[in-house]
């Protein structure tokens, strides 16, 4: 009956399509095998024969001996290599994508105060043994993702030559616009590529989206499960870090160029208004210290405009686009983020929040450029909320530096 009901189906929310391909789930004799040679290692006690479900097979049970799930895992890759499965299955260690309905829970609940015993809700977040296919990466789209990158290509190039129109217009200042922009994009996704070549993730090429400012940067997809969610918490925060910090860089080094030009030179400087440089507190922080806070405080910022070099700007994209990817919004920078450190459950409710956020400071107008709005709508069409490969251990938390 599970399977019956179309809104009754909890494994779709958790695991992605990718991991129910037809003619790839592992058969009945492949799961007896792994089920037969984990009870003999006594570091999982499987409590019950294995559950079929879409694309897989549930063994539930206990550890055993105060194994962790990375024991659990390195001794699944052992029984999966010693009966030669390597090309048939692949094993993860995750919660329960079945929990227990509302009144389940109550019930256990009432039980748990009148008997005084909290023991009775601790089977709520049980982790469970999953075994599937070892193809479960996701169909790559190239044509789509080619369309895609073109369009957000050309959207970056369309707001450099605009830009550059606010000022004496000249094709040497829209390059100094674009390619700063494209190397900090570049800068993002090699933050990626050392975390991803580090702990052998594969991933895809990445996607350049469109944006309001040109670009709201790239994504990529994960077409191998990292190994843990502190390699997820890894790869995921690396780019935005690294991308963040060439950003002040560029940012740095545009604003020397505006203010050790001659007044003929910044005269063609391209023209953005005082609006546009307080649209990211931790850029124009930088610009008021460096420049002095008076220039921020024009009684019109909509319509007062100032000259500054290329770089300042592109320095203000690639600070505002890494930001904007550290929202805890489905499968972006931010969303891998919160699901490594608070599991998959709680960052749906944060996801959640962070949406209905948006779109309160859109409606109520502390978001006039529209920039938070529109990001959240392009990444809510754009399918960035489909549920992505999950980690090999999703149950072991990662270490406290990590989440401070």
């Amino acid at each position: 009956q599970m399977w019956t009901d179309p809104n009754n189906r909890p494994i779709f929310k958790v695991l992605p399509d990718s991991m129910r391909k037809p003619g790839k789930e592992p058969t009945q004799d492949d799961v007896d095998i792994i089920f037969n040679n984990l009870i003999s290692l006594k570091v999982f006690r499987p409590d019950s024969r294995p559950q079929k479900i879409p694309g897989g097979f549930i063994i539930r049970g206990d550890v055993e001996n105060q194994a962790n799930g990375d024991s659990v895992i390195s001794s699944l890759d052992d029984i999966i290599e010693k009966c030669a499965l390597q090309n048939k299955v692949q094993c993860y260690y995750i919660l329960d994508p079945f929990p227990p309905n509302r009144d389940e829970i109550d019930s256990a609940m009432s039980k748990a105060f009148e008997d005084m015993d909290e023991s009775i809700l601790d089977g709520f977040e049980k982790a469970v043994i999953l075994v599937a296919s070892s193809d479960t990466a996701p169909e790559f789209t190239w044509k789509e993702r080619a369309l895609a990158s073109s369009v957000g290509m050309a959207c970056i190039s369309y707001f450099a030559v605009m830009t550059c129109y606010g000022g004496e217009f000249s094709s040497g200042h829209v390059l100094s616009l674009l390619g700063p922009v494209l190397f900090i994009q570049f800068a993002h996704e090699l933050g990626h590529r050392a975390i991803a070549w580090k702990d052998n993730i594969n991933v895809s090429p990445p996607t350049v989206t469109p944006g309001v400012l040109g670009t709201y940067g790239s994504n990529n997809a994960l077409m191998s499960p990292p190994k843990d969610r502190k390699s997820l918490f890894d790869f995921a925060i690396s780019g935005p870090l690294v991308g963040i910090i060439t950003s002040v860089a560029v940012l740095f080094g545009g604003l020397f160029q505006t203010s050790s030009a001659t007044d003929a030179v910044s005269s063609t400087f391209p023209n953005v208004s005082v609006d546009f440089l307080r649209i990211s507190a931790l850029a124009s922080e930088i610009l008021s210290n460096v420049v002095g806070g008076d220039i921020l405080l024009a009684p019109d910022p909509v319509n007062t405009l100032i000259g500054v070099h290329p770089w300042v700007i592109a320095g203000y994209i690639g600070i505002l686009t890494n930001g904007l990817s550290l929202l805890p919004l489905g499968t972006t920078d931010g969303g891998r983020i919160a699901t490594a450190v608070a599991g998959k459950y709680s960052t749906e409710i944060l996801r959640d929040f962070c949406y209905l956020t948006l779109c309160i400071c859109g409606f109520f107008g502390y978001d006039e450029s529209q920039v938070l709005v529109l990001y959240a709508f392009f990444l809510f069409i754009g399918g960035a909320n489909d549920p992505e490969l999950p980690c090999r251990n999703e149950v072991d938390d990662i270490d406290v530096p990590r989440a401070m």
